[in-house]
Protein backbone atom coordinates (compact mmCIF):
# COMPACT_ATOMS: atom_id res chain seq x y z
CA UNK A 1 0.00 0.00 0.00
CA UNK A 2 3.07 2.44 0.90
CA UNK A 3 4.62 1.83 -2.55
CA UNK A 4 1.53 2.30 -4.51
CA UNK A 5 1.17 5.82 -2.73
CA UNK A 6 4.58 6.20 -3.36
CA UNK A 7 4.45 5.50 -6.82
CA UNK A 8 1.36 7.88 -7.35
CA UNK A 9 2.82 10.23 -5.52
CA UNK A 10 6.16 9.98 -7.71
CA UNK A 11 3.93 9.93 -10.88
CA UNK A 12 1.84 13.33 -10.31
CA UNK A 13 5.23 14.84 -9.76
CA UNK A 14 6.20 14.04 -12.96
CA UNK A 15 3.29 14.69 -14.85
CA UNK A 16 2.96 18.36 -12.76
CA UNK A 17 6.57 18.68 -14.25
CA UNK A 18 5.76 18.38 -17.84
CA UNK A 19 2.68 20.64 -17.84
CA UNK A 20 5.04 23.24 -16.13
CA UNK A 21 5.37 26.14 -18.66
CA UNK A 22 8.87 26.75 -20.42
CA UNK A 23 10.38 30.10 -19.17
CA UNK A 24 9.95 32.71 -21.44
CA UNK A 25 7.09 31.54 -23.26
CA UNK A 26 4.07 33.44 -23.87
CA UNK A 27 0.49 33.30 -24.95
CA UNK A 28 -1.94 35.68 -25.76
CA UNK A 29 -5.32 35.10 -25.53
CA UNK A 30 -8.35 37.40 -27.08
CA UNK A 31 -11.75 36.56 -25.32
CA UNK A 32 -14.46 38.33 -27.21
CA UNK A 33 -18.08 37.45 -26.35
CA UNK A 34 -21.23 38.40 -27.41
CA UNK A 35 -24.88 38.22 -26.02
CA UNK A 36 -28.59 39.72 -26.56
CA UNK A 37 -28.20 39.89 -30.25
CA UNK A 38 -31.52 39.15 -30.55
CA UNK A 39 -31.45 38.51 -34.01
CA UNK A 40 -29.40 41.76 -35.78
CA UNK A 41 -27.31 39.44 -37.97
CA UNK A 42 -27.24 42.06 -40.96
CA UNK A 43 -26.73 46.03 -40.59
CA UNK A 44 -29.88 46.74 -42.27
CA UNK A 45 -33.58 47.17 -41.07
CA UNK A 46 -35.16 44.40 -43.59
CA UNK A 47 -38.47 46.38 -43.50
CA UNK A 48 -37.64 50.01 -43.85
CA UNK A 49 -34.77 49.44 -45.61
CA UNK A 50 -32.50 51.75 -43.32
CA UNK A 51 -29.51 50.99 -42.00
CA UNK A 52 -28.37 49.96 -38.05
CA UNK A 53 -25.62 50.62 -35.54
CA UNK A 54 -24.71 47.36 -34.44
CA UNK A 55 -24.92 44.12 -36.10
CA UNK A 56 -23.15 40.33 -36.29
CA UNK A 57 -21.61 41.53 -39.71
CA UNK A 58 -19.95 44.75 -38.33
CA UNK A 59 -19.00 41.97 -35.12
CA UNK A 60 -17.85 39.25 -37.80
CA UNK A 61 -15.52 41.80 -39.63
CA UNK A 62 -13.83 42.41 -36.07
CA UNK A 63 -13.52 39.16 -35.21
CA UNK A 64 -11.96 38.31 -38.53
CA UNK A 65 -9.29 41.30 -38.36
CA UNK A 66 -8.49 40.04 -34.85
CA UNK A 67 -8.10 36.71 -36.59
CA UNK A 68 -5.71 37.50 -38.80
CA UNK A 69 -3.61 39.27 -36.39
CA UNK A 70 -3.39 36.34 -33.74
CA UNK A 71 -4.47 33.36 -35.12
CA UNK A 72 -4.60 31.38 -32.55
CA UNK A 73 -5.06 33.86 -30.22
CA UNK A 74 -8.93 34.25 -29.81
CA UNK A 75 -11.80 32.37 -28.22
CA UNK A 76 -15.21 33.28 -29.55
CA UNK A 77 -18.12 32.60 -27.17
CA UNK A 78 -22.43 33.83 -27.39
CA UNK A 79 -23.96 34.14 -24.55
CA UNK A 80 -27.43 33.66 -25.66
CA UNK A 81 -30.46 35.58 -26.77
CA UNK A 82 -29.60 35.08 -30.34
CA UNK A 83 -32.56 32.97 -31.72
CA UNK A 84 -35.32 35.54 -31.59
CA UNK A 85 -35.96 40.08 -32.16
CA UNK A 86 -36.15 40.35 -35.78
CA UNK A 87 -38.16 39.29 -38.75
CA UNK A 88 -35.10 37.04 -39.81
CA UNK A 89 -35.42 34.93 -36.96
CA UNK A 90 -38.99 34.62 -36.60
CA UNK A 91 -39.31 33.79 -40.71
CA UNK A 92 -36.24 30.70 -39.88
CA UNK A 93 -38.30 29.76 -36.68
CA UNK A 94 -41.32 29.11 -37.88
CA UNK A 95 -41.67 29.55 -41.54
CA UNK A 96 -38.05 28.10 -42.95
CA UNK A 97 -37.77 24.96 -40.79
CA UNK A 98 -36.26 23.07 -43.76
CA UNK A 99 -33.54 25.53 -44.05
CA UNK A 100 -30.60 25.68 -41.63
CA UNK A 101 -31.63 28.48 -38.79
CA UNK A 102 -30.26 31.81 -39.78
CA UNK A 103 -28.53 31.99 -36.08
CA UNK A 104 -26.66 28.79 -36.67
CA UNK A 105 -25.26 29.84 -40.26
CA UNK A 106 -24.26 33.49 -38.09
CA UNK A 107 -22.85 30.84 -35.24
CA UNK A 108 -20.85 28.49 -37.95
CA UNK A 109 -19.60 31.17 -40.00
CA UNK A 110 -18.18 33.05 -37.85
CA UNK A 111 -16.89 30.18 -36.19
CA UNK A 112 -17.51 30.61 -32.36
CA UNK A 113 -15.58 28.09 -30.04
CA UNK A 114 -18.80 27.74 -28.03
CA UNK A 115 -22.19 28.80 -26.92
CA UNK A 116 -24.37 28.87 -24.46
CA UNK A 117 -28.72 29.63 -24.08
CA UNK A 118 -29.95 32.87 -22.97
CA UNK A 119 -33.70 32.90 -21.56
CA UNK A 120 -34.99 34.07 -25.07
CA UNK A 121 -33.62 31.49 -26.49
CA UNK A 122 -35.86 28.66 -24.84
CA UNK A 123 -39.23 31.05 -25.59
CA UNK A 124 -39.44 29.52 -29.01
CA UNK A 125 -39.99 26.21 -28.01
CA UNK A 126 -38.24 22.69 -27.88
CA UNK A 127 -38.95 22.69 -31.64
CA UNK A 128 -36.68 25.68 -32.37
CA UNK A 129 -34.24 25.14 -30.66
CA UNK A 130 -33.48 21.88 -30.49
CA UNK A 131 -33.29 22.25 -34.14
CA UNK A 132 -30.70 25.42 -33.43
CA UNK A 133 -28.60 23.42 -31.45
CA UNK A 134 -28.43 20.56 -33.89
CA UNK A 135 -27.06 22.84 -36.38
CA UNK A 136 -24.20 24.59 -34.88
CA UNK A 137 -20.99 23.36 -35.18
CA UNK A 138 -19.57 24.85 -31.48
CA UNK A 139 -20.50 23.07 -28.07
CA UNK A 140 -24.13 24.76 -26.89
CA UNK A 141 -23.45 24.98 -23.23
CA UNK A 142 -26.03 25.28 -20.27
CA UNK A 143 -25.40 24.02 -16.53
CA UNK A 144 -28.78 24.77 -15.54
CA UNK A 145 -31.10 23.24 -17.94
CA UNK A 146 -32.10 19.94 -17.87
CA UNK A 147 -34.03 18.20 -20.17
CA UNK A 148 -38.21 18.15 -18.84
CA UNK A 149 -38.71 15.24 -20.39
CA UNK A 150 -36.10 13.22 -19.10
CA UNK A 151 -34.20 14.90 -16.14
CA UNK A 152 -31.00 14.78 -17.33
CA UNK A 153 -28.79 17.89 -18.37
CA UNK A 154 -30.34 19.40 -22.22
CA UNK A 155 -26.78 20.78 -22.53
CA UNK A 156 -22.73 20.60 -21.74
CA UNK A 157 -21.81 22.00 -18.38
CA UNK A 158 -18.64 23.60 -19.84
CA UNK A 159 -16.14 23.19 -22.65
CA UNK A 160 -12.55 22.41 -22.80
CA UNK A 161 -10.99 25.19 -26.09
CA UNK A 162 -7.43 24.62 -27.20
CA UNK A 163 -5.32 26.89 -28.74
Amino acid sequence: MKKTILAMLAASVCVAAMAAPVKGDKAQLHFLETTDVHGSFFPIDFISGKAIDGSMARVSAYVNDLRKAAPDGVVLLDNGDILQGRPLSYYYNYVATDKENVAASVINYMQYDAQSFGNHDVEPGHAVYDKWTSEVACPSLGANILDSRTGLPYAMPYTIVNR
